[in-house]
């Protein structure tokens, strides 16, 4: 049989199988979304927790002081940002 005599094959379209797939694949992304989330949330909490720790209450310190630990912390970050 030469290739113009095949009969095509009939095309099957499983409804089905095509919903399980794509339920399948909607909740892997679900799942991807939401660790996201959950991971920027921690982050995010995390990253203000922290500048709080660092910061020194406002009522405690003079301004001056408060000025002087500012520019600690730029201090700090232009040394990350160099690469140190």
């Amino acid at each position: 049989m030469t290739v113009s005599q095949q009969r095509p094959r009939e095309i099957i379209y499983d409804e089905e199988s095509h919903r399980q797939r794509h339920t399948r694949e909607s909740n892997i992304w679900t799942a991807v979304i939401t660790v996201a989330l959950v991971v920027a949330a921690i982050i995010f909490f995390a990253t203000g927790y922290a500048i709080y720790r660092i910061l020194p209450p406002m009522r405690d310190y003079s301004t001056e002081r408060h000025l002087e630990t500012m520019r600690e912390l730029v201090k700090i970050v232009n040394e990350l940002r160099a690469g140190r």
